[in-house]
């Protein structure tokens, strides 16, 4: 499990980097707010839920005890 999980968290650092890398990209360009929208739900929302299936597969891993973040659950039914 110890493998695991490093392999995970592993996989969750390339995401977060391509996600940040895209970010840079995105702002660096002149674009009008129609393309850059798009290069948003293209790419940075792409990114955005492939880390999310990551953290979630993490977080089914780690003891809720010992999770440093609110739970998908926890979100939803503690309002």
């Amino acid at each position: 499990e110890i493998s695991e999980l490093s392999s995970l968290t592993s996989k969750m650092k390339e995401e977060m980097d391509s996600l940040e890398e895209c970010l840079i990209d995105i702002k660096k360009e002149k674009l009008d707010n129609y393309s850059k929208a798009v290069r948003y739900r293209d790419n940075i929302v792409t990114r955005m839920e492939s880390l999310r299936k990551v953290v979630d597969t993490i977080e089914t891993k780690v003891n809720k005890n010992i999770w440093p973040m609110p739970t998908y659950m926890e979100l939803l039914f503690s309002i």
